[in-house]
C-alpha cells in the first residue's frame, strides 16, 4: 500500500503545473482581485489542493498510507525536474 501512497503522490505532484491554471482561473472568478495570493502564495493553493486530490483518491482507494509519505512524494513529483537536472549534473 505504501506504493501506491507514492505513486499518486508523485502524480499529483508532477500535475501541479498543469493544474495551477486552472486553479488561478477559478480563484480570479470567485475572489476580489485584493483577495487573490501572489504567484509563489497561488503555486502553494495548486499543490495544496493536487495533496488533497491526492488524499481524497487514497481514500476511496482505501489505502492506510502515511501522510508524510504523500507529502514527500508529491514534493518529488513537483520538483522531478530539477531534482533530475542535480543527478544529471553530478554525472557529470
Amino acid at each position: 500500500m505504501m506504493l501506491i501512497t507514492v505513486i499518486v503522490g508523485a502524480l499529483c505532484g508532477a500535475a501541479v503545473q498543469t493544474a495551477h491554471p486552472k486553479v488561478a482561473e477559478f480563484l480570479a472568478r470567485h475572489l476580489e482581485a485584493s483577495q487573490l495570493p501572489d504567484a509563489p502564495g497561488l503555486r502553494v493553493v495548486s499543490f495544496a489542493l493536487m495533496m488533497c486530490a491526492a488524499s481524497a483518491l487514497l481514500l476511496i482507494l482505501d489505502t492506510r498510507g502515511s501522510t508524510v509519505l504523500l507529502l514527500v512524494s508529491g514534493l518529488v513529483g513537483y520538483f522531478h525536474r530539477q531534482i533530475r537536472d542535480v543527478i544529471a549534473a553530478r554525472r557529470r
